[in-house]
């Protein structure tokens, strides 16, 4: 059961307002608590949007300089997949960013190092996988 959908650049710029004050939000809540991150992994901010580790925030770069030269289209950071079965909500997995390459192809990607790859972010994948037909590319 494969789900396409192609966001217009208009759907795509909301998008990326929307999630960059949240993640803003997020971010100020969690240095205001003083919490640190178990795989030490360091808040990285980029042209307004925070990421969860320095890793990502360079993948995000370089995402934005392929896309710069129209090698990808409609990148979109941190996008949301809810996971339902039989019409009841589970859970949402959010993957690190989500674009089109210049063959039309709908890619996913999913930043993690060997210690955040864990059995929740492989299921994630998976049902990723299952529900929208969309093989999720880790990143490492």
């Amino acid at each position: 059961m494969s789900r396409s959908y192609r966001p217009s650049e208009s759907d795509v710029a909301r998008h990326m307002a929307k999630f960059a004050h949240q993640e803003r939000q997020g971010a100020q809540g969690a240095m205001k608590a003083g919490r640190n991150n178990k795989y030490k992994a360091q808040k990285t901010t980029v042209d307004g949007l925070t990421f969860h580790s320095k890793r990502e925030a360079e993948r995000y770069k370089e995402l934005k300089l392929m896309h710069q030269a129209g090698q990808i289209h409609f990148l979109i950071t941190h996008p949301p997949f809810l996971i339902e079965v039989n019409g009841v909500p589970i859970c949402k997995a959010i993957m690190d960013f989500r674009y089109t390459d210049k063959d039309g192809r709908d890619v996913v990607e999913d930043v993690k190092s060997k210690p955040t790859d864990t059995p929740l972010s492989r299921l994630k994948r998976k049902l990723v996988k299952a529900i929208y037909g969309i093989d999720v590319v880790l990143v490492r």
